[in-house]
């Protein structure tokens, strides 16, 4: 969240304090009358809120998208003393009741049990991927440095691969909901005189349009190793939708960005936070049920714009981007994702099939994947590399057929990625990745 201009209005005069790049205005109409008015960025979302006392903030209006123009608002003069504000972003405000330390790569876990304050517990039951030996439902998580939350265990990794696979990799992993996962570094924000801004990962309990919630915020978080010449700040809000005790543990899970200007630390093969294993974005229970957002793994395109010394530097990412783009939301920067019945809605099942140790002879195998939409709506695949070790291009004879003959050089290890879209939504996909020789 952005804060421009404060303003206070008195019944003698108008006083406008500060300055900034996007200043907040004020205009009185008549005596009981004012028009609020700011320069409104495209497919930016603003709110004004206001203060009787500068410590208790309401939201005055709605979120207002911003279409490259003046954007005004009317106020009728209700007490002698009002003080507004401006905030732009999609996160919301709150859910900072805890924090996690200052750290790299390291997680907190969220408890329900008799010896945790329940205000330090998610709050109300969560319904999110049942199995037989998992059956839930959940009111604790692991809240994960590297932007992201999962129930069952925690994601410490740095290199995320397409979600599905990377969460394979993590022993007793329930779920993963990652509205960001990359090498999040927060240490420097143990000094705060020299963290340039860089601050801890927050997290709590609150309430959306009189529903529970939980939310973790990633506010103004660097890359590693100690980077904060470019800053984060996304968030995650899980919001109770439980309506009858036939639906209890439907909910909600919301991602906010308000500014995504790095996508990768050094150790993720990132240079000055782009490029090598780019952030990730999505939810997946590592098995069979995954949404990986469209751009998901992409470099460059999930920032807010591109990068200087790049082509195109200084264009903005308007379709691509992660602070404009949108789902089963309003509003610019957010994306929301349903659990209903324990089933993530609009999830895919894909799967690469087993990795093939072939040895050092072969160049050539015939790869069988599985894909499928459990609603049945249609989809498309496509095979793609994503390693290889080899002196020659890996050849797919068919990308686009579920099973296909790869080659390839002797010897060389592959990583394949078996990628399913739905046909009538293509922002929704799921990827798993299989090797050659692993």
């Amino acid at each position: 969240m952005i804060h421009r201009i404060l303003f206070v209005i008195t019944s003698c005069a108008t006083l406008v304090f500060g300055q900034g790049v996007n200043p907040l205005s004020i205009t009185q109409l008549n005596p009981t009358s004012f028009q609020l008015s700011w320069y409104a960025k495209t497919l930016r979302p603003y709110q004004i809120e206001n203060s009787p006392d500068l410590t208790n903030w309401t939201e005055l209006t709605g979120y207002i998208e911003g279409t490259n123009a003046q954007q005004g608002v009317l106020i009728n003069k209700t007490t002698d003393k009002m003080f507004f504000r401006l905030k732009t972003g999609a996160m919301r405000s709150g859910f900072n009741s805890n924090t996690l330390i200052a750290n790299d790569d390291r997680s907190a876990f969220v408890a329900d049990d008799t010896e945790t304050p329940e205000d330090e517990s998610i709050g109300f039951p969560i319904n999110i991927f049942p199995t037989v030996d998992n059956p839930g439902p959940w009111k604790e998580c692991y809240v994960n440095n590297n932007g992201s939350v999962t129930i069952g265990n925690s994601a410490g990794s740095y290199k995320p691969l397409p979600l599905q696979s990377s969460a394979q990799e993590i022993g007793g992993l329930i779920a993963l909901i990652a509205p960001f996962w990359a090498d999040v570094d927060t240490r420097p924000a143990y000094n705060p005189d020299t963290a340039n801004g860089c601050k801890e990962v927050t997290y709590g309990q609150g309430f959306i349009d009189g529903k529970k919630a939980f939310g973790v915020n990633w506010r103004n978080v660097g890359y590693y190793n100690y980077q904060t010449d470019k800053l984060n700040s996304f968030q995650l809000i899980l919001i109770d939708r439980s309506l009858s005790p036939g639906n209890v543990g439907d909910f909600d899970a919301e991602f906010n960005y308000n500014q995504i200007l790095w996508e990768a630390g050094s150790a993720s093969n990132g240079t000055n936070g782009y490029g090598g294993q780019v952030a990730r974005v999505g939810i997946t229970n590592g098995v069979d049920r995954t949404i990986e957002a469209q751009y998901s793994g992409e470099t460059l395109l999930q920032l807010d714009k591109i990068p200087a010394g790049f082509a195109g530097a200084g264009t903005a990412n308007y379709t691509s981007g992660l602070i404009y783009r949108k789902r089963n939301s309003s509003v610019p920067g957010r994306q929301v994702f349903q659990f209903r019945s324990g089933a993530l809605v609009d999830a895919l099942q894909v799967n690469a099939g087993p990795d093939r140790p072939l040895g050092s002879s072969a160049t050539s195998v015939t790869v069988t994947g599985t894909a499928s939409d459990p609603s049945n709506a249609a989809i498309t695949t496509q095979w793609s590399v994503i390693q290889n070790s080899g002196a020659s291009p890996v050849t797919i004879a068919n990308a686009n057929q579920l099973s296909t003959t790869v080659t390839f050089s002797a010897g060389a290890k592959v990583s394949l990625q078996l990628t399913a879209r739905r046909t009538s939504d293509p922002t929704i996909s799921a990827s798993d990745v299989m090797i050659i020789n692993p």
